[in-house]
């Protein structure tokens, strides 16, 4: 391990404390689209995951209509 635990908290989440469970989406390309630190109920998680798809989907066909 080389580094500041610090710096490698703050670069996942601002406002994360390094607790876990912690929890992220992200974009294909890199962007954190969702951020969680605390237990979320898998039903939560796949509630989530569909509406950030489908705002993906709605953004890149905007942008094909463009």
């Amino acid at each position: 391990k080389k580094g500041k635990d610090a710096d490698f908290i703050k670069a996942i989440h601002a406002d994360w404390t390094g607790a876990l469970p912690a929890t992220a989406f992200y974009s294909k390309d890199g962007k954190q689209l969702s951020f969680h630190q605390r237990v979320v109920p898998l039903k939560d998680l796949t509630a989530e995951a569909g509406r950030l798809l489908k705002k993906i989907d709605q953004e890149n066909a905007k942008k094909e209509n463009e």
